[in-house]
């Protein structure tokens, strides 16, 4: 993950990410964007425009947030993904789980 930048927080929190996120940055990106989450609690758009790629630990690390937000009520939306990450969320049957937008 070469940048986490939070963009706004009212009325969500919209956190940019770029580069990659996998295996060497898995618990930044996990405390980073807890950080966020616990400093204002609300719905979370993580914009995806610039991530590259995803391993199993950064997907592992999306549904961890996901647990964490959604037990306190709030979403957590994936905005635009690039068609190779979204097509392995699908394939890992989570599709369900994340709310995609463009």
């Amino acid at each position: 993950m070469k940048e986490i930048t939070l963009v706004a927080t009212v009325p969500e929190l919209k956190i940019r990410l770029f580069g990659e996120i996998d295996v060497r940055n898995r618990d930044r990106f996990l405390r980073e964007v807890t950080a966020f989450y616990t400093a204002s609690p609300a719905n979370i758009l993580l914009d995806c425009t610039d991530v590259t790629f995803i391993d199993s630990r950064g997907i592992g690390a999306l549904v961890s947030v996901l647990n964490q937000i959604s037990a306190n009520g709030h979403t957590l939306t994936l905005c635009s993904l690039n068609a190779n990450i979204k097509r392995t969320l699908i394939h890992c049957n989570l599709a369900d789980r994340f709310i995609f937008t463009d």
